[in-house]
Order: C-alpha cells, then structure tokens, then sequence
C-alpha cells in the first residue's frame, strides 16, 4: 500500500495512485470537498511563492544593477590609476635606464682600456713563451738527436757484440761438411765431380775435431768420385785449417802437370771456402806425389779470437777467391736434402813422410 500524507489538521489524504487502485465505488461527497479544500490551499501556497520569487529577483536586479555601476566605476578609478603608476614607472625607468647607460657606457670604456692594456701585456708574454718554447724546442731537439745517436751507436755497438757472439760460438763449433742436393736437382759438389778419378791422399793430426773433418771430407769425396788411396794420422807439424798439396815436378821447372794439379787443388779450396771452411793451397816437395795425386792435410780449426788470422791466410783466402771460375752457390737456395757422413775416420798408421 502507498504512504499517506500528512496535511494540515492531521487529516490523510489518499494519492491518485491509491484512488485509481480503488474499487469503482463512487467517492463520497465529503471526500470529494476536503480534495477540494486540499487543492485551493496548495494553488494559493503556490502563488504566494511565485511572488515572493519576483520580489526577490527584482529586488536581485536592482542589486545587481547597484554592483555594475560601482564597479564600472571601481574599474575606471582603477585603470586611471594604472595608467598614471605605469606612466610614472615610464618615467622612472627611462631615468634609470639613462643613468645605467651611462654608467655601463663608463664601465665598458673602463674595462675595454682594461682589457687592451691585459690583451698588450698577454700578447708581450705569449710571445716571450713562444720564443722560450722555441729555445727550449731546439735545445729538445738536439738533446733528441743527440740521444738519438747514442742510441744508434749503443744498437751499432749490442749488433757487433751479436755478431761477434754469434761468429765466437760458430769458430767453437766443429767443422761439419754436408752433401746437399738441393731442389732443382743440383748439388754442392757438383764443381768437384769434375776431378771424378783423381787420387787424395788424407791425413789428419791425431786430434778428435780434426779426424772428425777429416772423415767428412772423405765422405764427401767420395760422392765427387774422387778416390780415397790412403787415410792416416800424421804426426808432424803441418799448418792449421786445411792444406791441399798439389804435385810439383822432379826437374824443378813448371810443366804441365804441375799447373793441371794447382788447378785441382784451386777447385777443392774453392769448395771448402765455400763451406765456410778455412784451406789453403801449396805445392808438395818435388817428387813427392803423382801427378794426379792430391794431399790433404786436416790441421786444428783455427779461431781468430784465440789467435789473430796471418797474414799468409788472408792472401790464400784472396787468391782462391780471385782464382775461382764459378760463382758461389746462393745460400739461400732450396734444399731438397742435407747428408753427413756418420764414419769415424780411420786411423791406420802413418804414411811415409
């Protein structure tokens, strides 16, 4: 059921909702005048509050009226005193900014004389830098190369001492003689083949380094095809490195025979010079050897830092250099193989001196 409302004299009043819900019974006459009476006093509370509302919204309008003039008059005042205090600030600023002109004008002077005396005074002293940088430059520079050439003189003289080492330590090693075939089908020999058939005669001093020579000098004469007549130890005093004795004539004369055997005795030495072994060339007593017959006599390896290197050895050197009818073999050839002979030289007893 719907909530009644209550009105004036405590008296409920029935909705339209309730009504309509209502039986079709007719409402009765006193129902209908209080409705009635319900209705009239609404309508005149309705009117009294429509105007009251006019009363108030002109005396709002004449409010509001009021409110515009005093502020339009508010804002003229105002915007009249705003103009004059912006003129005055005008004013005020354009004297301000006259004298702040004039004193940056004063400032600025004061500082650009400042600054060219600074500029003159800075220019004056890069130039006594520059100047001392210049002297000091050229006197690093001479330092520079100065150190520079010590340092050139101290290599040249560390790559001396290198080689020297280096040159001491090989003159220490023993002699060894390799045959090396190298790629192209070529060998060390080969110069020495061509003296295929000629009788040597090889001595050695009875000394472990000169047998040992002396043993890789027969190996590598035999693979020339020379032959190997007699090997022995020798007990006299024959000259160090290694000397090829050639044959010399009964009659005491040159002939023939003894230029062909220097000849010979020239191409062994060339091959041992170029072994970097130390030989010399000489002629045998006359009558001593055959005239297809070579000697040679292994003596100490000699040391030129033990022993200064004779003059005598330097001339064979420069002879057998000047001799020579082939050039050396590059060193620097490919190597197809390297052999060595592993034979300990035989010693039997000595030839007849």
């Amino acid at each position: 059921m719907a909530r009644p409302i209550k009105m004036q004299h405590d008296k409920e009043i029935t909705t339209m909702a309730d009504m309509n819900n209502s039986s079709e019974e007719p409402m009765p006459s006193s129902d209908i005048n209080h409705l009635e009476s319900v209705f009239k006093h609404l309508t005149n509370f309705n009117l009294g509050l429509l105007i009251l509302a006019g009363i108030i919204a002109l005396i709002i309008g004449v409010i509001s009226v009021a409110i515009n003039r005093i502020s339009g008059q508010i804002l003229t005042a105002k915007d009249r005193q705003l103009t004059f205090d912006i003129e005055k600030v005008k004013q005020e600023s354009l004297k301000e900014s006259k004298r702040i002109g004039t004193e940056a004008d004063q400032k600025i002077a004061t500082a650009k004389n400042d600054s060219d005396q600074k500029i003159a005074g800075a220019n004056r002293r890069s130039e006594e830098i520059s100047n001392e940088s210049k002297r000091k430059t050229a006197e690093l520079r001479a330092q520079n190369l100065s150190t520079e050439e010590r340092l050139v003189v101290a290599q040249q003289e560390l790559e001396r001492e290198r080689l020297t080492r280096l040159d001491l330590e090989k003159s220490l090693r023993p002699r060894e003689m390799y045959l090396v075939i190298y790629k192209d089908g070529t060998s060390n020999i080969d110069n020495l083949k061509t003296l295929a058939g000629t009788d040597v005669i090889l001595e050695s001093i009875p000394d472990a380094e000169a047998k040992r020579a002396a043993g890789d000098i027969a190996f590598i004469l035999k693979q020339a095809g020379l032959k190997i007549v007699h090997t022995g130890i020798t007990t006299e005093q024959i000259w160090d490195a290694v000397t090829i004795e050639s044959y010399r004539s009964t009659s005491g004369g040159t002939d023939e025979d003894d230029i062909r055997s220097s000849t010979m005795a020239i191409i062994v030495a060339e091959f041992f010079g170029d072994e970097e072994w130390v030989a010399q060339t000489t002629s045998s007593r006359h009558g001593e050897l055959q005239p297809n017959t070579l000697r040679i006599r292994v003596g100490f390896k000699p040391s030129p830092y033990f022993s200064a290197t004779p003059e005598w050895e330097k001339k064979i050197m420069d002879r057998v250099h000047t001799l020579r009818r082939k050039p050396p073999i590059p060193k620097d050839k490919p190597i197809h193989v390297r052999l060595r002979s592993t034979e300990q030289f035989p010693s039997p007893p000595s030839i007849e001196k």
